[in-house]
Order: structure tokens, then C-alpha cells, then sequence
């Protein structure tokens, strides 16, 4: 890979749909707000177990955590993204209520 994995975000009335392709497969996840308890804007971190689909790896990003305590599936617990412009992307959720902010 030259320039990173594909990843794309985009923002629906009804949740957040994500594509990441690291490697030969292909990741599509279509999220519901409904089963988004919260999103964090936060700097990943390693020792967690957070999955994090993002073309490059950043201290700044949004964490998605579930409404679900077992996870979004049995796979994916906590999912963290990373957005090109995470201010942009945080004004397309506003309406939802879902952002907090933690440092």
C-alpha cells in the first residue's frame, strides 16, 4: 500500500456508514444512531482493544462507543475513526446528540 488504506465516512439521516479496505478484504459497516450510546473525541489509545478503521493511524479521533455493553458485534466492541477534517464531521452529528467531549 502507497498511500494508506480506503477509508470513507459518510454521515446519513439515519447513522454512519464506514468502508475500510486495509488489505484484500473489504470492511462495510452501516451503523444506526440507535445502537450509538455516545462519540468521544479522544486520542487513540493501543492498549484498549479498540478497532480503529482509519487511513493512517492519529493521536486525534472520534471514538464510536455502543449503546450495547457487549459491543456493535461480536467483533467490533468500540470503533475508532478517524475523519480528514473531524470539525466538519462533528457538525454533521450535532443534530444527533451523540458527541461528547473528553481530553
Amino acid at each position: 500500500m502507497f498511500f494508506g488504506a480506503p477509508t470513507t465516512y459518510v454521515v446519513t439521516a439515519s447513522g454512519i456508514a464506514v468502508y475500510f479496505a486495509p488489505t484484500n478484504l473489504d470492511y462495510r459497516l452501516f451503523l444506526k444512531f440507535s445502537e450509538i450510546n455516545r462519540i468521544e473525541r479522544r486520542g487513540y489509545e493501543k492498549d484498549k482493544g479498540w478497532d480503529c478503521f482509519a487511513r493512517v493511524r492519529a493521536n486525534a479521533g472520534l471514538l464510536l462507543i455502543p449503546k450495547n455493553p457487549n459491543g456493535f458485534t461480536k467483533r467490533l466492541e468500540k470503533l475508532f475513526i478517524v475523519p480528514r477534517d473531524i470539525e466538519k464531521f462533528q457538525e454533521q452529528l450535532l443534530l444527533y446528540g451523540l458527541l461528547t467531549e473528553t481530553k
